[in-house]
């Protein structure tokens, strides 16, 4: 077990992924569902990532979920939305993440919060991972889906060795 100086001066002993510490700030491509003002009502976040609006700028208006989510994979987009009930069961652990909005924020706050999330946010956690944002915080969660991807790989590799 390192030292305590050790662990102060190599932080990535302290945890499994640590958050990046570089000066290089990571620009993410987002597309908000049609439940969510347009990209000019988040300012702070429209001018440090690629933000589409499903229904104003792909004028896709009516997408079904799960075309949704899938259209979010293929142009590489984390998908920011109100109604995350539906998206919790179709989240893949390969597939991009989601951002769960909470209603009660405006949208000053949800500019902030969803920034700082993504500033916060592990290389891992791009991909299959529901992200909520609340007026009491962010939280990260691997997507459900996640551990039945694992039980897959395990059942896979039984029968190989069988």
């Amino acid at each position: 077990m390192p030292t305590l100086w050790k662990q102060a001066l190599m932080p990535s002993l302290n945890s499994k992924h640590p958050k990046n510490k570089s000066r290089k700030v990571t620009k993410y491509k987002l597309l908000l569902d049609e439940g969510l003002f347009l990209p000019k009502f988040y300012p702070k976040l429209n001018a440090f990532h690629s933000l589409k609006h499903i229904a104003y700028d792909l004028k896709m208006s009516g997408i079904k979920d799960k075309a949704l989510y899938e259209l979010a994979i293929q142009e590489n987009r984390i998908l920011i939305v109100f109604n995350v009930k539906d998206f919790k069961k179709i989240i893949k652990p390969d597939g991009i993440s989601v951002i769960d909005l909470s209603t009660n924020l405006s949208n000053k706050e949800a500019d902030l919060k969803i920034l700082k999330a993504l500033k916060d946010m592990r290389t891992d956690q791009v991909k299959g991972y529901l992200i909520s944002i609340t007026k009491s915080g962010i939280e990260f969660k691997p997507s459900k889906n996640f551990y039945l991807l694992d039980i897959q790989k395990v059942i896979l590799i039984l029968t190989l060795i069988i």
